[in-house]
């Protein structure tokens, strides 16, 4: 966010201590009742990370969920970084079984990493398809800057049937991956 076009003041990125759901909760609430005193209404990113690196700890989920759905706007979205969760804690913490299918459906966006416990290289923002559009069209040059070897994408796709029934699926390169492109 530092490094992104978040501007100062009232549309500034914010920092709540780690994990205090109430100091989020007071957050949340006075950006709301500012953009309301001003008549202006910006979606508010709430972002975190499923499992921290450097406590070890996880973020709860639910309970930022719940609080969101506590505002009722539409315009709160939960970004969450699944980067220790992926693969360790199945598909991460913001999927069956660690939360309803009904709670993951609210999870705004999810950053994976494929660089860490599957040992291929590479990421993946999970978002929904307009949010999906709207970041290639303004994130060009990542986006074609980083764009996945075949290697990697057949990596990445073994891992995932590891992960769901245990065993890996053999693939052709040139029949199975190359329309993806």
């Amino acid at each position: 966010m530092r490094l992104g076009r978040i501007g100062r003041g009232a549309g500034a990125a914010k920092t709540f201590p780690h994990n205090d759901l109430g100091s989020l909760k007071r957050l949340i609430e006075e950006d709301l009742a500012s953009q309301e005193a001003k008549s202006i209404f910006r979606t508010i990113f709430v972002g975190v990370e499923s499992v921290y690196s450097m406590e070890g700890d996880a973020a709860p989920i639910v309970a930022l969920l719940d609080i969101i759905g506590t505002f009722d706007t539409g315009r709160i979205k939960l970004i969450v970084d699944e980067a220790h969760a992926m693969f360790v804690f199945g598909k991460g913490l913001t999927m069956p079984p660690y939360i309803t299918e009904e709670q993951a459906s609210k999870v705004f966006a999810r950053v994976v990493t494929f660089g860490k416990a599957p040992g291929v290289t590479g990421a993946a923002v999970v978002v929904p398809r307009y949010a999906k559009d709207y970041l290639v069209a303004h994130a060009r040059p990542f986006i074609f800057t980083t764009a996945p070897t075949e290697f990697s994408v057949v990596a990445v796709d073994n891992a995932l049937d590891l992960l769901e029934d245990g065993r890996a699926h053999a693939v052709s390169l040139s029949s199975d991956y190359s329309k993806a492109y």
